[in-house]
């Protein structure tokens, strides 16, 4: 978990685009933490939650039953969902934002890059799509 924290806040040092895309990428259903995320590890059935000993467990599920702990998973697990989804919403708008910024022409050098290789390309007779 710390170093899952070290990377995203290494991402965010490098720039809002990549600190946006580690954000995206952690929320589709590809990622999964079953080695430290009580949440993935009892949905990929890696934990049998009536095994888990009190020291094993974060505080706040400390002397809970078995049914109160695999009632805060499934909390957690709605709260996870909701999130994800709500990023992967975001970046659709964003994407549209972004493509719509691209062909009104707004970004200079980006679009001046982007016709340059095209215009390379196509004396090579390769296609663009």
């Amino acid at each position: 978990m710390e170093m899952q924290a070290e990377q995203d806040k290494n991402a965010a040092g490098y720039s809002k685009a990549n600190a946006v895309s580690r954000s995206v990428s952690k929320s589709s259903h590809l990622y999964k933490n079953k080695s430290w995320d009580l949440v993935d590890a009892e949905e990929m059935d890696e934990v049998v939650i009536s095994d888990l000993t009190d020291d094993a467990l974060p505080a706040e599920l400390k002397g809970k039953s078995t049914e109160e702990i695999k009632g805060y998973i499934d909390i957690k697990r709605k709260e996870r969902e909701d999130i994800q989804n709500e990023i992967q919403e975001l970046n659709a708008k964003r994407k549209v934002y972004i493509s719509k910024q691209k062909t009104e022409g707004n970004n200079g050098l980006e679009n001046a890059m982007t016709n340059a290789i095209k215009a390379q390309a196509q004396k090579k007779n390769y296609t663009w799509k």
